[in-house]
């Protein structure tokens, strides 16, 4: 049997294929892949160890300088037939400069893979380096871990960019001990080649494996708008935070740390700022403790226009986009994001639902917000990951003196289906200030149940207690026996009594989710759609209402309407037919070395002559239905037509063109086509010599 690989997408967009392999008498190490550094640091249990290979001069071949590390390739047997063993490589796109690690290939031999193994004592449980110089139409490059469980997987890699010269992170961290990684070059006419710098690994958890909490929130002082932060690590057997530092890559912020901190205090305060605040500012925030676990903060600063606003981008990270939409017209300023983890100090979820579960990669965070957007406002989060129907988006607005409890706000659930896996696209409205937005799973329904398979029914519900009604639309949380429960609380128009709705959620609390095709049929009109093709009829498709077209080109007919659909309406000439001496049905015979007047009138669809088109024609042979060779030689009779051009006869109100017969062979056929400069289709004629 053969398996297809799994595709995963991983924001900022890098694929990964993870490939099965063949049974085993041994149970399979489990692998998570990553594409984002920030993420794979966020998920390491401590700190990694880096390689820039820039302490070697280039050419200098890499073997076992590397403490816990040695290098080879399978390629060495080609030893005298140019193999460059794995060497600092002088890359000028390395992410590190000058150097990243090549070799372990024949260069320029397109049969030779290019291959570079890395043994590794003691084994490691987490690598991650940046792939470059690998084509993006290449294939996979495939990453080959071996455990010493003697299980093994395999990851590939490529180039989601247009641009060769661009970097792509690769992580992986395992649950069994790494003791071999070997990676070997894709395919483009011939083996692609590839360099590898910023290569990370971690050998094992420390004994603090417990990372620090990061924490901050904007704040407004005096027209001036920052982020305020801490990182802690203050729990039992921590040992206190050690380094607080921006990612590589952010852009236009200053870091501010306490001047009175000291490495290995259990809370580390700092101030993140724009340094010009009149351009956008993005980053995040890196804490570390002294055994090398972290936290990240991921922060926004982004300047508004004066509104209205539409699908502005607030809140961006690891795997989270959110945006806004606002009629108001508000005044032009700054808006500040962070995203944390969900925190205890956080507003308190509702009944039945949680935060993402600890192995997502991309877990649901708060996003605290201030800007100057007030008002009934939309919004959009997308979360990045496999799609999950019943993720939720959570709103607190403040209130003077805190944040009340989060309320779901959901208006629709869908998946984004230009990105595999479907990542999750939430929509929902309400009024603005300070606010926190959040993401959470509605875990639990009251009805018995496990329905987030936890291995228990009903966690958090107000099971055999008071009624609960708290979006007070008649259905209590859990009904009292007998009586209708409402699946969703949080939200007045969904409980039994519902109608559903094209949103993908369901409304009407039949464990359905917009069954019936809610919505659909309503006219509607098909957006960058030109004449009769616009018109189309609405069908709910994965959670929201488009519009499917229905009406498609047909040929243009003097009705009023732009049936080629192509933004005009009966511009095509009507086109009186073939006129005498010329038969329409074909049967005309002609004697050879006599002029054919080949004829024609046309008007517009009011009647009117049209007396300044193009026409212009040409003569095939023909026989037994065959359109043969054109008839280069054609020309008029005496020069009374230009080329191939039709001439307008204004005395007799028609086109005309004398066609010569002496180029052509008498018993034969052929066919006539004129072509008119309204773009309609040829009209087309036979005629036969004797």
């Amino acid at each position: 049997m053969i398996c297809a690989p799994r595709i995963f997408r991983l924001l900022p967009g890098l694929l990964i294929l993870l490939f099965p392999v063949a049974a085993s008498p041994v149970v399979a190490a489990e692998l998570t892949t990553y594409g984002s550094a920030g993420v794979w640091l966020e998920a390491l249990p401590g700190s990694p160890t880096v390689e820039g290979f820039d302490g070697f001069d280039t050419g200098t071949p890499v073997t076992t300088q590397i403490t816990g590390l040695s290098f080879s390739s399978p390629n060495d047997v080609f030893e005298g037939e140019g193999y460059m063993p794995p060497q600092a490589t002088d890359y000028s796109f390395a992410p590190s400069e000058p150097n990243a690690l090549g070799g372990g290939s024949v260069p320029g031999n397109g049969d030779t893979l290019q291959t570079i193994v890395i043994d590794f004592s003691p084994p490691i449980m987490a690598l991650a380096f940046q792939l470059g110089a690998y084509h993006p139409a290449a294939t996979p490059l495939s990453v080959f871990f071996e455990f010493i469980d003697e299980s093994t997987a395999t990851a590939g890699v490529t180039n989601p960019t247009e641009d060769e010269t661009s970097n792509v992170f690769f992580g992986a961290i395992a649950d069994t001990p790494i003791f071999r990684v070997t990676i070997t070059s894709g395919y483009l006419e011939g083996y692609e080649e590839f360099v590898l710098d910023d290569l990370a690994w971690l050998v094992e958890s420390a004994d603090d494996a417990t990372p620090p909490i990061c924490s901050g929130a904007p704040v407004d002082f005096e027209g001036s708008v920052f982020i305020a932060g801490s990182a802690t690590d203050a729990g039992e057997g921590d040992s206190g935070i050690a380094t607080v530092t921006l990612l590589e890559g952010a852009m236009n912020l200053s870091l501010v740390l306490d001047p009175d901190f000291e490495p290995g205090a259990p809370t580390a305060p700092f101030t993140v700022l724009q340094v010009d605040a009149d351009l956008d500012a993005t980053g995040t925030v890196l804490a570390t403790d002294l055994e090398g676990n972290s936290c990240i903060l991921p922060v926004d600063f982004r300047s508004l226009p004066e509104g209205p606003l539409t699908d502005e981008v607030l809140c961006s990270g690891e795997g989270i986009l959110f945006s806004v939409s606002n009629e108001a017209v508000t005044d032009p300023g700054t808006s500040a994001c962070s995203s944390t983890l969900p925190q205890p100090t956080d507003p308190e979820y509702p009944a039945g639902y949680e935060p993402s579960p600890a192995d997502d990669p991309f877990p649901c965070r708060v996003l605290t917000i201030e800007s100057p957007v007030v008002g009934d406002t939309d919004m959009v989060y997308k979360k990045d990951g496999t799609f999950d129907p019943r993720l939720r988006l959570l709103f607190s607005s403040f209130d003077g003196m805190s944040f009340p409890p989060f309320t779901d706000i959901t208006l629709s659930v869908e998946p984004i289906l230009t990105v595999i896996p479907d990542p999750t696209r939430l929509s929902g409205k309400s009024k603005w200030s300070p606010v926190k937005v959040a993401c959470a799973l509605q875990s639990e329904l009251c009805n018995g149940l496990d329905d987030d398979g936890d291995g228990t029914a009903d966690e958090g519900l107000p099971v055999g207690g008071p009624a609960v009604d708290t979006d007070m639309d008649g259905y209590a949380l859990c009904a009292a026996a007998g009586g209708a429960a409402d699946c969703n609380d949080q939200i007045a128009t969904i409980n039994p009594a519902a109608a559903e709705s094209c949103n993908g959620m369901d409304d009407d609390c039949d464990a359905a989710i917009d069954e019936g095709d809610p919505g659909s049929g309503a006219e509607c009109a098909m957006a960058d759609v030109v004449g009769a093709c616009a018109e189309g009829t609405t069908a709910c498709v994965d959670g929201a209402l488009v519009c499917e077209q229905t009406v498609f080109p047909s040929a243009e007919v003097c009705d009023g309407q732009d049936n080629d659909c192509n933004g005009t309406a009966d511009e095509d000439y009507v086109f009186s037919g073939y006129l005498p001496p010329v038969n329409a049905d074909g049967s005309s015979i002609f004697k050879r070395r006599r002029a054919i007047p080949v004829k024609f009138r046309l008007t517009d669809c009011a009647g009117a002559v049209v007396p300044d088109a193009v026409a212009t024609l040409e003569v095939f042979f023909y026989a037994a239905g065959i359109v043969g060779d054109e008839i280069e030689e054609v020309d008029s009779l005496a020069a009374s037509n230009d080329g191939d051009l039709f001439r307008y006869d204004p005395s007799q109100g028609q086109y005309i063109y004398n066609l010569d017969t002496l180029p052509l062979a008498p018993g034969n056929t052929y066919l006539l086509r004129t072509t008119l400069d309204d773009g309609s289709a040829p009209r087309e004629v036979l005629i036969s010599l004797q």
